[in-house]
């Protein structure tokens, strides 16, 4: 594999590919369609934390702890074994990658750095240890 160049994107080909510009436009025509929903505009913030679960649960579920999603919200302890562990970073990550956002552009290997960090529980979500922030890290 040769290097990229920096303004390079390695995806771009697969924009070309057959279907993918028409299920790109039906992707955003649905979330436009979400974005004018009342309920999105009146319970945003509660629309965003489910939606945050839900993709913790997701993510869960690909490295193979496959739980439903009332289990995910009932537990409150994920260390007791490997599937509760997977949901536990799964959810620590996620909480975490809100708050990096604003990093990721500048510094997309800390940021992966700090949300290992997370997920294997070596530091608690939303400290600053580990983001260079306030001189600590």
């Amino acid at each position: 594999m040769s290097p990229q160049s920096p303004g390079t994107d390695p995806l771009a080909p697969l924009a070309d590919l057959p279907g993918v510009p028409e299920a790109v436009e039906a992707a955003r025509a649905a979330v436009d369609a979400l974005h004018r929903h009342r309920v999105m505009r009146r319970r945003r913030t509660e629309v965003a934390a489910e939606a945050a679960l839900r993709g913790a649960r997701a993510s869960a579920a690909l490295a193979g702890a496959d739980w439903g999603l009332e289990e995910v919200r009932r537990r409150t302890d994920f260390g007791t074994d490997a599937q509760a562990r997977t949901v536990g970073a799964a959810l620590r990550a996620t909480a975490e990658a809100a708050h990096l956002r604003d990093i990721w552009k500048g510094s997309p290997m800390r940021v992966l750095a700090r949300l290992h960090l997370v997920a294997e529980g070596g530091v608690p979500a939303g400290s600053e240890t580990g983001t260079g922030a306030g001189g600590t890290g």
